[in-house]
């Protein structure tokens, strides 16, 4: 085999390779796995909750509301998350959040969240 060969052998390769990961980026922008706006959801759902079970905290809301809505979100994400990963990783979310946001006062101040957060959780009884 001579020089040239190997090397028209050596880019041929190279373009059926770049052209299967074409036709695959491709196909994935069309076709997103189906698991994609499930995780966008759980993890939207983490950081919801979190940042008002942290806007509870900071406004010393009654604890036990709180810790009812903790567990009421914890559970809620553990019944959406798809595997033991995603909720492994939604938790994180929502505990990292949880902590940031317990250390920060709620947009428009503790007196108007306190109210709106505890008619949420009687709500959900």
């Amino acid at each position: 085999m001579s020089a040239g060969t190997n090397e028209r052998n050596t880019m041929l390769k190279a373009i059926k390779i770049s052209t299967a990961t074409c036709v695959f980026v491709i196909i994935a922008a069309v076709f997103p796995a189906p698991s994609a706006q499930a995780a966008a959801d759980i993890m939207q759902v983490a950081h919801d909750s979190a940042r008002v079970a942290g806007g509870a905290r900071y406004c010393n809301a009654d604890e036990e509301l709180v810790e009812e809505y903790i567990g009421k979100s914890e559970g809620k994400i553990a019944a959406m998350a798809k595997d033991d990963y995603e909720k492994v990783v939604a938790s994180l979310e929502f505990k990292n959040i949880l902590t940031a946001m317990s250390a920060k006062e709620p947009e428009g101040g503790c007196r108007e969240f306190l109210p709106t957060f505890e008619k949420a959780v009687k709500a959900e009884r």
